[in-house]
């Protein structure tokens, strides 16, 4: 069952290698094992996990029917949930931190502030499966939390750190500085108010904006994520998770949010934030894999439609040539 779950790992890890720039140092290409297990990822991984799911079915017994498929549906629902969410993380890292950070800050503030409030104005029971939840903590909770989504997004968005894509892992380490030109989604403009409000002015970035609507979602989620995780454990007549962290329910009572939120957070950017541009690193992939005479022939194609730009082709080869 393990190996059978490590397969549908790989299978969905073939995300990873879609969105992933191959390695600049290409000597590990040179394998023909390892060029052909990366070529076929997708069949490769099925085909383990047909046939670790045979083995699965001649397995089964009469009496132990009900617990064996209980532990297969178990499995495959972990594997979904922490594979999936597990990957778009790093993709919202390759995007640039702030898309994993904004969303992990959101939901402490939110948490924080909902026990907070809860614990001081907190009078109506929000449901039956957490009763301590009140409406008073949801409510000012996600008040807070959207202001700390508008500020706190503007403070991340100032360092480049934060707001430089990262298509690969290999080409720096964590203390080297990271360069790149600022996205204008991180840009503060001036805006005025109309006389008739003093005409005042002032700056916003559009990261604001996004950060209001990450804190939104994020207030709207991040409860009932808890309420769910109370009624898991109700069903299974468990207290908490785990115990490595006490009274707090372990480690799956302070991801659970989190793990949605990746998904929600790259769904969002992808769609409102992300230019609608072709992936430049995706077709780099898609070249690497073509013939040597493909390559010559898209090589030709490419040149003939920069010459009809009225691009400097000269120059342009002599940069490539240095």
């Amino acid at each position: 069952m393990l190996v059978e779950c490590f397969s549908v790992s790989l299978l969905r890890g073939e995300l990873l290698t879609v969105f992933s720039r191959i390695s600049q140092d290409r000597k590990f290409m040179e394998n023909a094992l390892l060029q052909f297990l990366l070529r076929h990822h997708t069949f490769v991984s099925f085909a383990v996990y047909g046939g670790f799911f045979v083995a699965f079915v001649l397995s089964l017994q009469p009496k132990l029917a009900s617990y064996q498929f209980g532990i297969y549906a178990r499995s495959h629902i972990a594997i979904f949930v922490v594979i999936t969410c597990a990957n778009f993380m790093i993709l919202n890292v390759k995007m640039g931190m702030i898309w994993f950070l904004l969303p992990v800050v959101c939901v402490a503030m939110n948490d924080s502030f909902s026990y907070i409030f809860g614990r001081m104005f907190g009078k109506t029971p929000l449901t039956a499966l957490s009763p301590k939840k009140t409406w008073e903590g949801l409510i000012y909770g996600g008040i807070t939390t959207l202001i700390s989504g508008f500020f706190v997004s503007r403070l991340l968005s100032r360092w480049e750190f934060m707001t430089c894509p990262k298509p690969e892992f290999t080409d720096c380490n964590i203390l080297c500085r990271v360069h790149c030109t600022p996205s204008t989604v991180f840009l503060p403009s001036i805006f005025g108010l109309p006389k008739v409000f003093g005409g005042v002015t002032f700056s916003l970035a559009s990261i604001q904006l996004h950060g209001v609507v990450i804190a939104l979602f994020t207030s709207v989620l991040a409860p009932f994520g808890g309420f769910f995780a109370s009624g898991a454990k109700r069903a299974f007549k468990v207290k908490d998770f785990g115990s490595i962290i006490p009274g707090h329910g372990g480690i799956t009572d302070r991801v659970d949010c989190h793990l949605v939120m990746a998904v929600f957070t790259y769904v969002y950017v992808i769609n409102f934030v992300r230019d609608r541009a072709p992936d430049v690193e995706k077709l780099l992939i898609m070249v690497t894999e073509l013939t040597l005479t493909e390559q010559e022939e898209l090589f030709h194609e490419l040149y003939q439609i920069i010459v009809d730009k009225g691009a400097n082709v000269k120059a342009l080869l002599a940069d490539v040539v240095q």
